[in-house]
């Protein structure tokens, strides 16, 4: 009963944070930050850490879960075979704590590729305004969302060989054309940027095994080569050209 009063609290601010964001105009800080950008199940590999640091001068109540890419399910609903250790605590200011990520089974996911969750870091810093200073300042819960990677044994870190990889086409006539990305790797590749000439690209990212078909605005040059930047493990950023 206790932790479903914790889903029940936190489960109300999510939903109504949406509409307050919609209606308000206001600057959001973090509070709580993550010391990477990512966390990696590497092939045999059944618990991963992370770190986070409670940078500010005021305490904070933390919630994290995992989910399969929806942002709206809340923990009482998401369902992966990830389980995170503690799953609601509260820092203190500048206390750092370790999460662990343990992996309960790889029964459910492909062989043959990675799989892709989400980590959800939920935290609700305290409204310590004056009763004066509240109608000039709302004080908002804020989720980091972060991609946890699971490879299954045979799938080794992504490379910068692996990158050069990717495949690039251009069909389409006249103003209709199109973009078609390949992936013929195990990897999700995530492009941070893509660019053809004077085509820019919002950043994806590519499923393993998959292609995905981006519009090409009308009028623009292009190139006879794509550019291109893929993440890593690290979050560092691999340069990539193609021919096309």
């Amino acid at each position: 009963m206790h932790n479903f009063r914790w889903w029940s609290v936190f489960n109300k601010i999510h939903f109504m944070m949406g509409f307050m964001l919609c209606s308000l105009a206001f600057n959001v800080n973090a509070v709580v930050n993550a010391e990477k950008t990512r966390v990696v199940f590497n092939s045999g590999s059944r618990s991963e850490s992370l770190s986070l640091v409670n940078s500010e001068k005021q305490p904070v109540v933390i919630q994290v879960w995992t989910d399969k890419g929806d942002p709206t399910v809340t923990p009482d609903k998401a369902q992966t075979p990830i389980v995170i250790e503690p799953p609601v605590f509260k820092m203190k200011p500048g206390e750092i704590r370790n999460l662990r990520l343990i992996l309960l089974s790889l029964d459910s996911l492909p062989k043959d590729r990675e799989s892709v969750f989400w980590l959800n870091i939920f935290q609700i810093p305290p409204n310590t305004v004056s009763q004066q200073a509240v109608a000039r300042r709302l004080v908002l819960p804020l989720k980091i969302r972060m991609k946890v990677f699971v490879r299954p044994e045979g799938i080794g870190e992504l490379k910068e060989a692996d990158v050069n990889k990717m495949q690039f086409e251009v069909v389409g006539n006249g103003a209709e054309k199109n973009l078609v990305i390949n992936n013929p790797t195990p990897w999700h590749m995530t492009l941070a940027g893509l660019k053809l000439g004077r085509a820019d690209f919002s950043p994806l990212m590519v499923e393993p095994f998959s292609k995905v078909t981006l519009p090409i605005a009308a009028g623009l040059m292009l190139s006879d080569s794509i550019l291109y930047e893929a993440l890593n493990d690290l979050g560092t950023r691999l340069q990539g050209k193609t021919a096309l």
